[in-house]
Order: C-alpha cells, then sequence, then structure tokens
C-alpha cells in the first residue's frame, strides 16, 4: 500500500527566491527542501504528502506552489491564510483559482482568543472556504476546539481538518482529560483529526506505544474514515531515521489495526479531505 503523509513542512534554503517572512526561519535550519523529503518518501513507501505552509513564508505560498508544480504527483498543498488579513478572502481566490490549491491552515495574525475561529468577522473566510470548496486545517489547543465545532456546524461543506491530536502533548498523559474536547467534534462529519508525530506525543522511546490508547480513542470516537497519519516533518520530525520511525510506528508496530483500518488511517482519510475523494 502506498502511504500519504496528511502532515508536513518544506522549505528552501534560496533566500533569494524563497526569503523568510517577518517571522523570520523559528530555529529551523535543518534541510526540509522537497528534494530531501521526496528521498525519504521514497525509502519508506510514501506515495504523496500534504504540505503545510510553514510559519517561516507567513502567508506568500511561492515555495509550496513551487514544489507542487515541480512534482504535482507528490506533494498537495495546503497553503496558510490568516483570518484577520483583509486581504484573506482575495488570497482564497487566487490560490484556488490561479494555483488550483484546496487546502489551507488558517491562522491569525492578532492576539488568539479560545474563540477566535467563530468570530462573526471571519465569516467572510468560511464562506469563501465553502464556495471554492477548500479545506481548513487549524493548528490549535483543547481551549479553541468549541469554537471550532460551533463554526464547522453552520458550514458543513467545508471540510475542517483538526492538526496533532487537537494540540495535545504526552505530558498530558496517561489519561489525556482534555481529549474529550477533541472527541466532542466527532459528532460534526465534516470534521477529522490527525494522528501525526507519535514521537511527540509519546513519552516512550520508538515505537511509542503509550500512544496507542490514544489512538483507539480516536478511531472509536471519528471512525478510520476521519482519522489520519501523518509525520509532522518540518516540525517535530527533522531527519530520515525520524522519519522512518514515524512510519514504520504505524505499519509495523499496530497489529491491532486491521488492513481496512490502515488503508484509511494512512492513506483514504487524508484523500477525502484534502483531494475530495477516497
Amino acid at each position: 500500500m502506498q502511504l500519504i503523509d496528511s502532515h508536513l513542512h518544506i522549505w528552501s534554503s534560496d533566500e533569494d527566491r524563497f526569503p523568510s517572512g517577518a517571522e523570520g526561519p523559528g530555529g529551523q535550519t535543518w534541510d526540509a527542501a522537497v528534494e530531501t523529503l521526496l528521498g525519504y518518501m521514497d525509502r519508506h513507501g510514501v506515495e504523496q504528502v500534504v504540505a503545510i505552509g510553514p510559519r517561516r513564508y507567513l502567508q506568500d505560498p511561492s515555495y509550496l506552489v513551487d514544489a507542487t508544480a515541480r512534482f504535482p504527483d507528490r506533494v498537495i498543498p495546503a497553503a496558510r491564510v490568516h483570518a484577520d488579513d483583509p486581504a484573506a478572502v482575495s488570497l482564497l481566490h487566487e490560490l484556488a483559482n490561479e494555483h488550483n490549491v484546496r487546502g489551507i491552515r488558517l491562522a491569525c495574525y492578532g492576539e488568539h482568543t479560545s474563540v477566535w475561529p467563530a468570530e462573526a468577522a471571519f465569516e467572510p473566510v468560511w464562506r469563501a472556504c465553502a464556495d471554492l470548496g477548500i479545506t481548513i486545517g487549524f493548528l490549535t489547543n483543547p481551549d479553541e476546539l468549541p469554537a471550532i465545532g460551533a463554526a464547522a456546524g453552520r458550514h458543513p461543506q467545508v471540510k475542517v481538518v483538526i492538526d496533532h491530536w487537537g494540540g495535545l502533548r504526552a505530558a498530558e498523559g496517561p489519561a489525556f482529560d482534555r481529549f474529550a474536547a477533541v472527541t466532542a467534534l466527532a459528532s460534526r462529519p465534516n470534521i477529522y483529526l490527525k494522528a501525526t508525530c507519535f514521537r511527540r506525543t509519546s513519552l516512550a522511546a520508538f515505537p511509542f506505544t503509550d500512544v496507542h490508547p490514544l489512538l483507539r480513542r480516536a478511531l472509536d470516537a471519528f471512525g478510520r474514515e476521519r482519522v489520519m497519519w501523518g509525520t509532522d516533518f518540518g516540525g517535530g520530525v527533522n531527519g530520515g531515521e525520524e522519519y522512518g520511525e514515524e512510519v514504520a510506528a504505524i505499519t509495523d508496530h499496530m497489529d491491532w489495526l486491521s488492513p481496512e483500518d490502515k488503508e484509511w488511517l494512512l492513506r483514504r482519510s487524508a484523500l477525502q479531505a484534502w483531494r475530495g475523494t477516497a
């Protein structure tokens, strides 16, 4: 089975062609070029990836667009858009109509509040995503999840993807009490969950078996059709050995998953969320 990595970041070392934005590189100094990533993908049987626009480029999608144009069968782009930018709706139309981008990570320039995703001021962004068929991904924390759920409920035609287990970290285990805020979103059929970067979610060494109960809870709530695996290359994972471990942790060390479960987790859920077809 060819895999789809639903979450990672890429950037170029060529600062002349692809300069960092105002927030700078954020300490991300390792090699995360698309060519380097393709080598890891080929080594570990990953067919496609969903590349999330990194913070270093702010809303500039140039490198994502360039990588997708050069490797259209390997890279699915998800550009970064700031909901409180007055030009956000125009940018969405540009991404969709000029670059065929159908996924974004929605962020906020200003002070974050627990209700910002559902603020009335951002309704034009949600409506534009609905009209253009754009999937919205959120880097979030459990406090923001009710507002995301409320907005997703008003826009059921917009697919919404919650990144990184809803913002949980290993220090919150083993009970992961706040995961209840994540599973509460499962009643919204347009909301998906990413089970990403096992090493950062785990307190154990590879193969990160202490994450298994969390994945079981996710599958029980959302069903296998709305949970997707990803490595977080360029974020929590920055090398070939680490990339291989993220793949093997789910392909080789979860015998309790059926072949059909793995087909959805490792491929079909991501296609359904980001391409509209499983």
